[in-house]
């Protein structure tokens, strides 16, 4: 549905240059540029500023982002998903998860959780990064999947109408990329990420990172804040080109390269759980028990 010059319009945005585009997309930046000349001729809008200091949007091409984000995001999500609700065999356990956290659970814990589970297999249904894909995920369950593991909040099972049990906890740390002048010997504070660029969990996924984003938008001004959709290599790979500093949980420590990790100073929990319908008509308690020893 989307083709070359869109998806490298979305990353040229998201990079601020056609050099740092070039170099993720690993292309050269002349073919960059070629693909941006040729959405422009496509839709006859002018996208970009062009100066010595590199690009900026223009009026037009920021209302195009906005919208081919938001569909091109939407277009992959709803697909993905609907081909694992498709593929799923019969009879197994379907479990939600969004993507936000989908690289630290299947990193951590998906080899165990398969060995487990062989007489009762598990299929992960992939849902996207919006609040919107959190609410389809929560209103499928006992529909379309049997469970999901989310953070975790006694709220949301109250919204939902759901049962929930928590299954971890964990603390807060802050990731440094390797070549970056930050020094820290065994924990980090808020002070002394004073003037660098601090990528946070997007604004309104949990209570926890929300706090901490309200406390810095407060008491450290000098922090620059930078929201992300998840954590995968895509995105700390889009981070270090950037050298921004990444606030992520305890059980994300070591999986990302180029990074060193450091607790977090100020305390602050982090907790995950399962959610499930109370009228499951698979053992859903069983799989609660097999899990929570890996946590």
């Amino acid at each position: 549905m989307f083709d070359e010059s869109m998806t490298t319009f979305i990353r040229v945005v998201q990079y601020g240059s056609f050099s740092k585009t070039a170099e993720a997309m690993y292309l050269s930046p002349n073919a960059i540029k070629k693909r941006i000349k040729v959405l422009e001729e496509q839709t006859g809008i002018i996208l970009f500023l062009r100066d010595n200091k590199g690009v900026t949007l223009t009026k037009a091409g920021k209302s195009l982002y906005d919208d081919f984000t938001f569909i091109y995001e939407s277009y992959g999500e709803a697909v993905e998903k609907a081909r694992r609700i498709q593929n799923a065999p019969y009879g197994v356990f379907c479990m939600g998860m969004m993507n936000t956290f989908s690289d630290t659970f299947t990193t951590n814990s998906w080899y165990e959780v398969r060995k487990k589970f062989r007489q009762n297999p598990v299929h992960i249904i992939y849902y996207g990064n919006t609040l919107s894909n959190m609410d389809d995920m929560f209103n499928d369950i006992g529909k379309h999947i049997d469970m999901c593991i989310d953070v975790y909040d006694p709220e949301t099972a109250r919204k939902y109408d759901l049962s929930a049990q928590k299954i971890s906890d964990f603390r807060l740390y802050i990731g440094i990329p390797d070549d970056t002048n930050i020094h820290v010997e065994t924990s980090i504070s808020f002070k002394d990420l004073e003037g660098q660029t601090l990528s946070v969990l997007r604004y309104g996924r949990s209570r926890t990172f929300d706090m901490i984003y309200d406390k810095i938008r407060k008491e450290y001004p000098a922090i620059c804040m930078e929201e992300i959709s998840e954590y995968s290599l895509r995105v700390f790979n889009d981070c270090y080109i950037k050298k921004n500093c990444v606030l992520v949980t305890e059980n994300q420590v070591g999986l990302y390269p180029f990074y060193s990790f450091y607790p977090l100073e100020f305390e602050a929990i982090v907790s995950f759980g399962v959610y499930y319908s109370g009228d499951a008509e698979k053992p859903i308690d069983a799989f609660i028990d097999k899990i929570m020893p890996m946590a």
